[in-house]
């Protein structure tokens, strides 16, 4: 079966982008949502599993939940993170109408490709991780979304997708987007739907319109290149448009349409994924520019966003560099500098690499998982500082570091 993606895949020239890159399962995504549909035929091969934890009643990787193997649900507080999305809020009324939203969301990024199943995603091998903020009728909390972020910073995930909104402005979710910057994640975020299009320029939409450099904020587009007509826009608090007309991508067990920006974001998130599987060290600076400048432009999206433009996957892709692959850095040294930060030394044996990718484990973890990244580098040595966090006791922790570039990754580094 020839895959397709979950909306016509051509809009944002997903076969091209296809030709660099299918994804990577290194890549986690985390989906802060109504959940994912976890046995859907078309996600479960691509749901992340925590590498350090087992279904045993214990906290086993010591990170305060206890059997979350897939992720966690925020709304009950417990391990069951399954799309529960039947209702929907209309007229402040919850009615009856399956929506399956997080599933949905969740099929658009990394539904799996070549399978002889239903759609591909953006990106076909990933891990998504299900984060459950949302309730049966699709309403949030700060609380939620806070604690969500949080798990989604200090469990390896190396970006998240955030197609919710509409919350007054909270300094508390800001200082969690903000600890998300701090390790270089992206935090994709849909612009919000009005019924006619809110300016957030003028009237903010939170959390798209928080002023972090991580926030990339996004519009819907028809299928004719058009503003969709209920999406927000901002000439400089929206970022790029992407497919938010009638998408068809997972729901429940099947599938089915949905509209929104909602639906646009994770078309970001899984471009994100795929330019991050081909370099895990991209920070979320060059990532974000890469899409925001490889944008198709789009006449109706003049002055409605910064890149006036439309998500094109292949010009993301395409614009990342290196011809061979860089050579893997090498004396690797962890030292520390003060109670609560670490340094990190290693010598860096190439000219070419994009970003170096920093993974990390701690006593209670057998596997590493991704802990930040740093941009590429002009010298022999390679310097990296890290605050460490208190809240959790850790008695110690053990580091390894890969370079990458378009053409490859390298090996990683003997940990320290």
């Amino acid at each position: 079966m020839t895959p397709f993606l979950a909306n016509s895949g051509c809009d944002i020239h997903a076969q091209d982008a296809w030709t660099i890159s299918t994804g990577n399962s290194d890549i986690v995504v985390a989906v802060l949502d109504t959940g994912i549909h976890y046995t859907h035929e078309d996600l479960q091969a691509n749901l992340w599993t925590n590498p350090n934890e087992t279904s045993d009643g214990q906290d086993n990787d010591h990170n305060g939940f206890v059997d979350d193997l897939r992720g966690w649900n925020f709304v009950s507080n417990n391990a069951n993170n399954y799309d529960d999305n039947t209702h929907k809020l209309f007229q402040g009324e919850c009615i009856y109408d399956p929506q399956y939203h997080g599933t949905h969301v969740a099929g658009i990024i990394g539904a799996k490709g070549n399978n002889d199943r239903g759609i591909a995603g953006v990106c076909w091998d990933v891990r998504l991780m299900a984060l459950k903020i949302c309730d049966y009728c699709g309403i949030t909390t700060a609380d939620r979304i806070i604690n969500a972020l949080d798990y989604a910073t200090k469990n390896g995930a190396f970006l998240t997708n955030n197609s919710y909104g509409g919350g007054p402005y909270s300094t508390s979710v800001k200082a969690a987007i903000t600890r998300a910057q701090n390790r270089d994640r992206l935090y994709v975020a849909a612009a919000g739907n009005e019924q006619n299009g809110n300016n957030n320029d003028q009237n903010p939409v939170y959390p798209a319109s928080y002023d972090n450099g991580n926030i990339i904020a996004v519009l819907a587009t028809t299928n004719e290149d058009d503003r969709a007509s209920f999406s927000n826009y901002g000439q400089n608090s929206v970022d790029v448009g992407a497919p938010g007309v009638d998408i068809f991508s997972a729901q429940s067990s099947g599938y089915g349409h949905m509209s929104g920006t909602s639906q646009a974001a994770p078309h970001v998130a899984g471009v994100a994924a795929l330019a991050l599987g081909v370099c895990p060290g991209l920070t979320y600076g060059p990532l974000k520019n890469l899409i925001i400048n490889g944008a198709d432009d789009v006449d109706d999206l003049n002055n409605k966003c910064v890149s006036d433009g439309r998500l094109n996957a292949y010009n993301v892709l395409n614009g990342l560099g290196g011809a061979t692959s860089p050579s893997a850095p090498s004396n690797l040294v962890a030292y520390q500098i003060a109670w609560h930060i670490i340094g990190l030394r290693w010598n860096d044996n190439s000219n070419n690499e994009l970003g170096f990718e920093i993974q990390r484990k701690d006593q209670y973890r057998t596997a590493f998982i991704h802990e930040n990244g740093t941009d590429m580098n002009s010298t022999s040595y390679v310097y990296y500082q890290e605050i460490i966090d208190t809240s959790v006791p850790r008695s110690y922790y053990t580091y390894r570091v890969r370079a990458a570039n378009k053409a490859g990754i390298s090996s990683v580094t003997a940990a320290s």
